[in-house]
C-alpha cells in the first residue's frame, strides 16, 4: 500500500483520513508508520464530583500527572481522578476541535452522559464507554 494511495477502505480528505472501521485504522497506522495519535480524554473525580477534559498524545502520563505530579492547578484540588473516556484522532486539529466541543453546553451534556454511565457501572469503565 502506498502512503496515501487509493484504497477502497481509505479516503483522504484535506488533512483527514476517513476509515470504515477500527481494524482499518490500525492497518493504516502500521502501514504508514503513523504512531502519533492524539487523544481527547475525560476524567472524573468521585470525591469532588467534578469532570476534566483534556488533550494529549500520552493518556497514561497525563493521568499520572493529574493524580500525582502536578503541584498546582484545577486538577490538584479534586484528586483522585479516574479516566472515564478517551477518543483517538489522527490529527491534533481534529482532537482540538473535539475537546473544544466537549467544553460547550452540548458537549457538557454529552460528558454528563459519560459520567452517568460510569457511575451506573459502580465506577467501572465499560467497553462501550470508550470510543477508540
Amino acid at each position: 500500500m502506498r502512503r496515501f494511495g487509493y484504497s477502497p477502505w481509505l479516503k483522504k480528505t484535506e488533512n483527514r483520513v476517513l476509515f470504515t472501521d477500527h481494524d482499518t485504522l490500525a492497518s493504516y497506522i502500521l502501514a504508514t508508520n503513523t504512531y502519533s495519535m492524539f487523544l481527547v480524554y475525560v476524567l472524573y473525580s468521585v470525591n469532588g464530583k467534578k469532570g476534566y477534559t483534556g488533550l494529549t498524545n500520552d493518556v497514561e502520563r497525563r493521568l499520572f500527572e493529574h493524580n500525582v505530579s502536578e503541584t498546582s492547578g484545577y486538577s490538584l484540588r479534586y484528586r483522585p481522578w479516574t479516566l472515564i473516556r478517551q477518543e483517538q484522532y489522527l490529527t491534533k486539529q481534529e482532537a482540538m476541535r473535539r475537546e473544544k466541543f466537549l467544553k460547550t453546553g452540548r458537549g457538557r451534556m454529552e460528558i454528563k452522559s459519560f459520567v452517568d454511565s460510569f457511575l451506573k457501572n459502580d465506577g467501572a469503565v465499560s467497553a462501550t464507554a470508550e470510543k477508540d
